[in-house]
């Protein structure tokens, strides 16, 4: 299954929450895909959303959009 979130750095901590609760629902047979985009979590709330993977096995994939032109 893939889904997708998107969130900035402020707005890390409730996508974590999101993804936990994803995880923790989800049946032992599915096999996860979360595409995450964003251009400014920092590696380090990026490294503990990553941790939540021992919550249950999946693929945890960031994105960064191209900057646009007004």
């Amino acid at each position: 299954m893939d889904i997708c979130l998107s969130a900035d750095d402020k707005y890390s901590p409730m996508l974590a929450t999101t993804i936990a609760s994803i995880l923790h629902n989800a049946d032992d047979e599915d096999i996860l895909n979360l595409h995450i985009i964003s251009n400014g979590i920092s590696d380090v709330n990026q490294k503990k959303i990553l941790t939540l993977k021992t919550i249950k096995e999946c693929n945890i994939t960031f994105y960064t959009p191209p900057p646009h032109d007004n």
